[in-house]
Formats: structure tokens, C-alpha cells, sequence
């Protein structure tokens, strides 16, 4: 899996729905050749204002984004990191289809290649009950300092990823990537 470029991402939205709601906060890590060669994080200015739920959720306040760089002022840079890789992220249809609305507003197609990690999991170990990424950091005793905030959590899925590098068979572990990759 690791001779492919890849990047571990995750957003923090203002709700769930991507044609309405907003990106707060992205965090990304491009690993090529299993090694970590790039990363960005940073909160946006979402020009709405926060639902109190995502606050509890997040920890992120409007006060937080106040001054904070909107999506159009890191676009190009995240288009950079994320160009010619495999988008990995847990649950990675939520955090594309927000991604693709992003640069949609600015008129630019995104469509990368994807892999779900929540589907990776659900694949190489059917047995566990539950796949969130709570659980996942639990089970493998993963540390992550704050939960539902972007950085932490794509870091999360890079050690999940390195974690079945370590473990599943490489034979097993392609087959299974390669049935599961989507474009």
C-alpha cells in the first residue's frame, strides 16, 4: 500500500450537509513511500456562524475563526498536497463530498481517488463490533490529544494505516485496498 502517494485527511464542518455547510477546519498528511512528506492544518473562516452543537462537538468557537484564512485563501496549497494522491480519510465520502463543494465554489473540480478507512477496518477485521474512529483509537491505543478536530483525527488514520501495514499480510492488505479504492 505504501508505494502509492497517499493522504490522510479530515475536515471539521459547520453541519452535515455539503451543499450548505462549510469546512472550519482541515487537516492533512501526504505520506510517500510510508513516509510523512508534507502536512497542513489550519482553521477556516467559514463566513457563516457556528451551530452551537459543533462547538460541542469540536471545541471550535466563532471567536477561533475570527481572521482565520477562508477556503479560496488555501486552495491552491491544499490542491498541492493532495494532487496526484489517493484521498484516505475515515469515512471518506463525507469529508470528500465537502472538499469538492470547497472548490466548487471557486469553479475547480476535485475527484481524486478515495479509500474509506471505516470500510478498510470493517474489511480486514469483521469480527470487531464497531469501526469509528473512537473505537479504532481505543483498540490500538492510539493517542489523539483533541478528538473531533481535524489534525488529530488524520493523524488517527495514519496510524491505523501503519498499523495494518504492520499486521495484515501485504497480500491480503492490496487485495483488500484494491477492492475498496473508488474513484
Amino acid at each position: 500500500m505504501f508505494n502509492t502517494a497517499f493522504v490522510c485527511v479530515d475536515t471539521e464542518t459547520t453541519g452535515l450537509s455539503p451543499q450548505n455547510d462549510r469546512v472550519i477546519e482541515i487537516g492533512l498528511i501526504r505520506i510517500e513511500g510510508g513516509k510523512e512528506v508534507d502536512r497542513f492544518h489550519t482553521l477556516l473562516d467559514p463566513e457563516v456562524t457556528l451551530p452551537e452543537i459543533i462547538t460541542q462537538i469540536t471545541g471550535i468557537t466563532d471567536a477561533d475563526l475570527v481572521g482565520k484564512p477562508k477556503f479560496t485563501d488555501v486552495a491552491v496549497e491544499l490542491a498541492n498536497i493532495l494532487d496526484g494522491a489517493l484521498f484516505v480519510a475515515h469515512n471518506a465520502d463525507f469529508d470528500l463530498r465537502f472538499i469538492q463543494h470547497e472548490f466548487a465554489r471557486l469553479g475547480e473540480e476535485f475527484s481524486p481517488e478515495r479509500l474509506c478507512t471505516v470500510k478498510l477496518s470493517r474489511t480486514l477485521f469483521p469480527d470487531e463490533r464497531r469501526h469509528n474512529l473512537a473505537s479504532i483509537i481505543e483498540r490500538y491505543g492510539f493517542s489523539a490529544e483533541k478528538r473531533h478536530r481535524a489534525f488529530d483525527d488524520a493523524q488517527v488514520v495514519w496510524n491505523f494505516l501503519e498499523h495494518v501495514e504492520k499486521t495484515v499480510p501485504k497480500a491480503e492488505l492490496a487485495r483488500v485496498v484494491g477492492q475498496l479504492r473508488q474513484v
